[in-house]
């Protein structure tokens, strides 16, 4: 059987691919180090304000699946666009980060839509909208989206 973190891994090389090759009506700029496959936070020295981190949420443990039963992989993209904290550019930031978050957001939705069946897995679905600006940590930094997804696991 697969295990999430080999669906988190191959979900996160796939979310790679698409900002690398997106459609050009998406302004998506990110560097690929700024495209995370753990649990982790942005880190404020990175020369991109873009992240991607893609990162497991405990459902259940697998060591309590009897084999040959299915369960979904809950997994979460979270999407971050920081501000640009200078006075001088608040607005401009703002509206870049915006923008970003937009496009980014689209643009996942659309690819996560279109997905096909891997070796890693049958189906993978988004259950919910995605969250805008969920956690109050970074309100004052950050434009944040998350994106729950299910992954149907072979």
């Amino acid at each position: 059987m697969i295990t999430t973190n080999q669906c988190q891994v191959y979900l996160t090389q796939l979310i790679a691919d698409w900002f690398a090759n997106a459609d050009p009506a998406f302004d998506v700029p990110i560097t690929a180090e700024n495209i995370k496959a753990y649990n982790t936070t942005p880190n404020e020295q990175s020369v991109s304000p873009n992240w991607c981190i893609v990162a497991g949420v405990n459902t259940i443990s697998e060591a309590f699946v009897s084999a040959g039963d299915r369960f979904p992989a809950r997994l979460v993209i979270l999407l971050y666009a920081r501000l640009n904290k200078a006075a001088a550019h608040a607005e401009a930031s703002r509206e870049a980060a915006e923008r970003w978050i937009n496009d980014a957001e689209e643009m996942l939705m659309q690819n996560l839509a279109e997905v096909d069946q891997t070796d890693y897995w049958y189906e993978v679905t988004v259950p919910i909208p995605p969250r805008r600006d969920p956690d109050r940590l970074y309100w004052r930094n950050y434009r944040t989206t998350q994106i729950v997804v299910d992954i149907d696991k072979k």
